[in-house]
């Protein structure tokens, strides 16, 4: 399983919940070795926040001793025995399970972490950014690569899967609120490649760059009158894409959408829904997990 040359230490510095529900920086954390055959043990070079990451700790979701930290980029140290996509030595972005009671030894913000397969993406990558902030364009360094297995995946589930993008239809609209957020913008550029018309919902400031994206509307995510800013539009939307924010987004969402015809409505966030199909059948909700993608049993909250 592994390289002669790599020599792991026993213990390692990552962060952990203490009895007092606080992410804590440990220096004896065990470097945990024990593969199952579709896990990588990886060294990490970089890591990415997640929303997810303080939800364990805030909310009492995990218990104390567990780990946290969802998106990493780093390099392969081993490989276990059914894992074909990487070997030894490979760059990847990847993410993993933070605070989650079964898999402990899985957080993210550790030198040394196990990540599976079906979650883990390879790129080329250069060393580190020499720059305060991580350039837009072509994934060149650890830092750019930290975020984007756990987007990709997400977009992978919502607009693959439950919007059917495997149906190549270029005739949908899909309407994204959030477009500046990480999920937002990849799911602009990966709609744009699929023919569709795309509304993004986002502050102003980002009006330019998520129209070189590819959204065709960007309306204001501040407005006053959002529910009437789309119902102005009069186009008919297929998909509604919600990436960020909590009921009140779905609400209006939910409210500015015309119930006679079937509409696909996903969400990133764990709002309360109660509402749904009450007035409007038509609107089929759903959220999306990106833990979902690999048919474990993750313990959430």
């Amino acid at each position: 399983l592994y390289n002669s040359m790599t020599k792991l230490p026993s213990t390692q510095k990552a962060i952990k919940l203490n009895d007092q529900y606080e992410l804590v920086v440990r220096n004896d954390s065990p470097v945990s070795t024990n593969l199952d055959d579709d896990e990588i043990l990886v060294k990490v070079k970089a890591v990415a926040l997640n929303h997810t990451d303080y939800y364990f700790a805030d909310f009492k979701w995990a218990s104390p001793g567990e780990g946290s930290g969802t998106c990493l980029a780093g390099d392969v140290l081993a490989v276990g025995d059914k894992v074909t996509k990487f070997s030894i030595g490979d760059t990847i972005t990847s993410f993993t399970f933070g605070s989650d009671s079964q898999f402990k030894d899985h957080g993210a913000y550790q030198e040394y972490v196990k990540v599976l397969e079906i979650n883990s993406f390879q790129f080329n990558v250069k060393g580190y950014s020499d720059s305060n902030f991580i350039e837009r364009g072509p994934i060149r360094t650890y830092e750019d690569g930290a975020s984007v297995a756990n987007a990709l995946i997400t977009i992978g589930i919502s607009v693959y899967q439950t919007f059917e993008a495997y149906k190549n239809d270029p005739s949908k609209t899909i309407l994204i609120y959030g477009g500046s957020t990480n999920v937002g913008q990849l799911a602009i550029q990966y709609a744009k490649t699929l023919g569709w018309k795309i509304i993004a919902i986002a502050s102003p400031k980002y009006n330019e760059l998520l129209k070189k994206l590819g959204a065709e509307i960007v309306l204001d995510y501040h407005s006053e009158t959002l529910v009437d800013d789309i119902k102005d539009l009069k186009i008919s939307i297929d998909y509604g894409y919600i990436t960020t924010g909590g009921t009140k987004a779905v609400e209006q969402i939910y409210e500015a959408l015309p119930d006679d015809k079937v509409i696909k409505l996903e969400g990133l966030q764990v709002p309360d829904v109660s509402f749904i199909e009450k007035k409007k059948p038509n609107i089929q909700y759903e959220l999306t997990r990106a833990f979902t993608s690999h048919g474990k049993s993750i313990k959430y909250g």
